[in-house]
């Protein structure tokens, strides 16, 4: 049949979880199709625009919509997909642009996404400005590529997140591969999104590549910080070279740089049984720079030469060492 409409919407009152949103949606009906080219919604925070189709026979749609939001984190209770337990990376706060367009199916839901954000707050990153792209289904995230930006700082990452939590159909499973690189980006941000602790602080400048099913990931980092603070210690640089897998994760390249010099450790780590089997090279430290200045006030002179294998576990390492003072 045809058809037409001219919806109000009003805004819910009394109720502290829905979003309060008033505006007309005209609807034009035509051989079984309900179509609408100029919805428009408005509310305190929100702002939509949207024009699409629903084909009743077929029980399929297809929206193409425009948000300007306030709050961006309600925008997420607009879109009819579950995206499972606390994601990193979903905003709790900030305000800008979603466009995109909306695909339903019977049995599936789908999004590609456009985002140009402001004063962004995730438990995954914090930044002044998040620009991109990303296709968002009931499995997952992919296609995605996200420019964040802040004071003195940038990241790019790429790739596709699976939804922690969600039963996945054959065929739709999305498997974890995630591409990071920084340029002076805080550590302290990009941490929640690594395998394995670091326990430094500072700008980042470099990649992590992530792959796999989540809890099986393998992947690689190649990165440095710098400057970098470990405790009360002030370091000039750490560079971090390492490759894992689910089973043991293999340390091309961990070297320090102080004041006094550089040392090198290399080897291997198995996170499950905290097993470490690595050596360590240092090669002409200057005794009269920090940290030994800190550690021995009383002054030194001269090189120290280190070779050494630290072994055992984590908790209770054994290290054995070559020391030569010249």
């Amino acid at each position: 049949g045809q058809g037409w409409a001219d919806l109000y919407i009003s805004p819910v009152v009394g109720e502290p979880q829905s979003i309060p949103m008033e505006g007309s949606i005209p609807l034009l009906i035509e051989n079984g199709v309900i179509r609408t080219r100029a919805a428009r919604l408005m509310g305190p925070f929100q702002r939509i625009e949207a024009s699409g189709y629903f084909d009743i026979a077929r029980r399929a749609a297809q929206f193409a919509y425009r948000v300007e939001s306030d709050r961006v984190e309600r925008i997420p209770w607009l879109i009819p997909i579950d995206f499972g337990p606390d994601p990193l990376w979903l905003p709790t706060t900030g305000a800008g642009v979603f466009d995109g367009d909306l695909y339903i199916s019977p049995g599936e839901v789908s999004t590609d996404l456009r985002v140009d954000l402001a004063d962004v707050v995730a438990p995954g990153a914090v930044a002044d400005r998040v620009q991109g792209s990303i296709s968002i289904g009931r499995a997952g995230l992919r296609d995605m590529r996200l420019e964040l930006l802040r004071p003195g700082g940038g990241l790019i990452v790429t790739g596709s997140i699976p939804f922690r939590g969600r039963p996945v159909e054959a065929g739709q499973q999305v498997l974890c591969g995630i591409s990071g690189d920084a340029a002076g980006w805080p550590l302290d941000q990009v941490r929640p999104w690594m395998p394995l602790e670091i326990p430094a602080d500072g700008p980042m400048f470099g990649s992590v590549r992530l792959g796999g099913p989540l809890g099986q990931l393998n992947g690689q980092v190649r990165a440095a910080v710098r400057p970098a603070t470990v405790g009360e210690l002030e370091l000039d640089e750490i560079e971090l070279r390492l490759d894992f897998d689910p089973g043991q994760m293999f340390v091309d390249r961990l070297a320090a740089t102080l004041p006094a010099g550089e040392a090198v450790l290399s080897g291997r780590l198995d996170p499950a049984s905290g097993s470490v089997d690595m050596v360590v090279h240092a090669d002409g430290l200057a005794m009269d720079r920090d940290p030994f200045v800190q550690l021995m006030p009383g002054g030194l002179s001269g090189r120290l030469l280190v070779d050494g294998t630290i072994e055992g576990s984590l908790a209770s390492p054994r290290m054995a060492a070559n020391l030569r003072w010249r």
